[in-house]
Formats: C-alpha cells, structure tokens, sequence
C-alpha cells in the first residue's frame, strides 16, 4: 500500500470512528487537555464549532466543489475522489465568527498569509479587550 492510500485509508478510519458518541467524547477531552500546554494549532471539521468554540481564531479554509475535485485526481487519482464524496457527506458546521478562505484560485502560500495576517488583527483586538 502506497503512503497516499494509508492516509486516505486512516482519514477513512477516522471519518468511520468520529461516528461513534464515546469515541468523540474522548478525543474531544484530550485535545481540550492539550490546550494546558500553552499555544495549540488543530485541524479538524469541528474544532472551532464543538472542541474549542470560544477561541477567537476560527478559520475554514473551502474551495468549490469542481476544485476540489481537481486536486483530489491529481493527488490520488479517482480513488480519492470517491473518497471525496463520501467524506462531503458529513460537511462540518462553520462557527459564524469563522473567516471563511476561499483557496478556489489562492496557492498555499497566499491561503496562508490571509490565515496569519487574521491572527495578527484577531490577537490585537483580543489583547485590547
């Protein structure tokens, strides 16, 4: 197995276990326990939403479906787009405070410095409260 099919295989996995209540339950309290640690970066679907809903630095990063599509084949062909589709079915929830990034014609550098210069401006605005 090629180490594109073990991570599509394990988001699969994961997509598959999030469905069961007690498995989110702990993994929602061990990230929460993270935190303790100081300064945390997560990715996920319901981070913003069900994990840490009051943090002022919520981002949800999208691009039209026919572009995501294209990036899937080119990445891994169209076994990952059938993936696609069925991890689109369970779309997760934007926070309402999220900034939503368009990445439709933004290349990762540039989806990056809006993210950055966001945190810039949400941090000062979180400092003067």
């Amino acid at each position: 197995m090629s180490r594109k099919e073990e991570l599509l295989f394990s988001r699969m996995d994961a997509a598959i276990m999030s469905r069961v209540p007690e498995v989110r339950a702990l993994v929602f309290d061990a990230l929460r326990r993270c935190k303790k640690h100081g300064r945390l970066v997560v990715l996920g679907r319901e981070i913003g939403g069900s994990v840490f809903p009051s943090t002022p630095f919520k981002f949800f990063v999208t691009a039209p479906r026919r572009v995501r599509k294209e990036r899937h084949f080119v990445r891994y062909r169209n076994w990952g787009i059938t993936q696609l589709d069925q991890h689109e079915r369970t779309p997760g929830r934007i926070p309402n405070d999220a900034l939503i990034v368009d990445t439709s014609v933004l290349l990762p550098d540039a989806a990056l410095g809006v993210i950055l210069t966001e945190i810039f401006l949400r941090s000062r605005r979180v400092i003067a409260h």
